[in-house]
């Protein structure tokens, strides 16, 4: 299991011919939360509170796009793991994980509880700013990449990785409520 799961992640990380399907897909995700969000933006230009969260998400949404097309992820994870392997603490990088883990959790459940308290009227706005969040919560557990937890998004079900429908829903979810975000702001 852990040498198919090597392959996997190798196959990701070093792609001579372009892209595979699974970053195709994450791109396509992207980018259509990225555009809706840009449009958002534009749109609402005249009232500072859409203009701010709009413009927030569509520079982490086109962050994330552009993440996948130059695999800055992978790059960072291989930093990581060099200078884990250069401080011959390699073997011990699991606790290092787990906490990293721990933490993002911590952050998320925070920031999901700060912005459903502070937008509790304004559904479409809360979803927009979560799916987001969790969007860029998704790449730092695919950077911190502990094996138990990239076993499962990396897991193929009918040929499709499992973390294809994730980045899939969450960017149809912010393109579509970052829009009608527009209207309750």
């Amino acid at each position: 299991m852990h040498t198919a799961l090597l392959y996997v992640k190798e196959k990701m990380i070093v792609s001579l011919n372009g892209h595979f399907p699974t970053s195709v897909a994450g791109m396509m995700a992207f980018a259509a939360a990225g555009t809706s969000s840009a449009v958002a933006w534009l749109r609402g230009r005249s009232d500072a509170n859409v203009a701010r969260i709009a413009a927030w998400v569509t520079f982490l949404e086109v962050f994330l796009f552009f993440d996948i097309v130059f695999k800055w992820r992978w790059m960072l994870h291989a930093a990581f793991i060099r200078l884990a392997m250069d401080h011959a603490e390699y073997e011990r990088r699991r606790v290092v994980q787990v906490a990293a883990l721990v933490i993002l959790g911590a952050i998320l459940l925070g920031f999901g509880t700060f912005t459903a308290r502070k937008l509790r009227d304004k559904i479409s706005v809360t979803f927009a700013l979560w799916s987001a969040s969790l969007s860029l919560a998704c790449w730092c557990v695919e950077v911190i990449s502990l094996h138990y937890v990239d076993a499962v998004l990396y897991h193929r079900i009918a040929g499709v990785m499992v973390i294809v429908p994730i980045w899939l829903l969450l960017g149809l979810t912010t393109a579509i409520s970052i829009q009608a975000a527009r209207s309750q702001l």
